[in-house]
């Protein structure tokens, strides 16, 4: 199946299921006063069928507005607990976790390397394309890790080239790079504290 179809397949079957959920709804534990706002919806292929599974992501409201740094997002089975219930709506609270989650994107995604909606899509066919788009995140992120791999292996390889003849105008006329080249290849390689005088 080329991706054309498995998106447009994909988008198929999700999109229904997304009703079941509202961004900025909120849920609290049954007897306290500990309410968490939904942020996003991670979309992850099953590992059991061709489906997808949905994990709903909240965040706590202590967390957003900075007072508690621990247990800030609820997610998978933490949402099957039998003591969460409905709160009621609270567009503030839900703002300021909407824009959290904004900031947050990155720590969300896992990097871009999961799939999180931060809204709903208005159609299929707009989730379709959001499919599409976290593919090519995807792949251009790894694209980009690749390329400073290969940046990182070529300031070795000049560095090393630098450090056995034992100067860098040397190693930059074999190269046929000018010295400055060369100079920014054996400082990215070279721990700043061998450079000190």
């Amino acid at each position: 199946m080329d991706d054309l179809s498995w998106t447009r397949e994909a988008a198929e079957q999700l999109y229904p299921r997304l009703s079941e959920f509202r961004i900025g709804s909120r849920i609290d534990f049954e007897g306290t006063d500990f309410p968490h706002t939904l942020v996003g919806i991670r979309i992850d292929p099953s590992l059991r069928s061709d489906r997808f599974d949905l994990f709903p992501l909240y965040v706590n409201d202590d967390h957003v507005e900075g007072r508690d740094n621990q247990f800030a997002l609820l997610e998978g089975e933490d949402i099957d607990d039998p003591a969460i219930r409905p709160a009621p709506d609270d567009p503030e609270k839900a703002s300021a976790a909407r824009a959290w989650a904004i900031r947050e994107r990155e720590y969300l995604t896992n990097y871009g390397f999961n799939d999180v909606l931060f809204d709903m899509p208005a159609s299929a066919d707009q989730l379709r394309r959001w499919l599409i788009f976290c593919k090519a995140d995807r792949e251009w992120r790894e694209a980009a890790q690749l390329e400073r791999q290969a940046a990182k292996q070529r300031s070795e390889a000049v560095a090393q080239i630098a450090w056995t003849d034992g100067t860098q105008s040397s190693a930059a006329r074999i190269l046929g790079y000018n010295q400055s080249t060369v100079s920014r290849a054996v400082a990215a390689v070279t721990p700043s504290s061998e450079m000190a005088p």
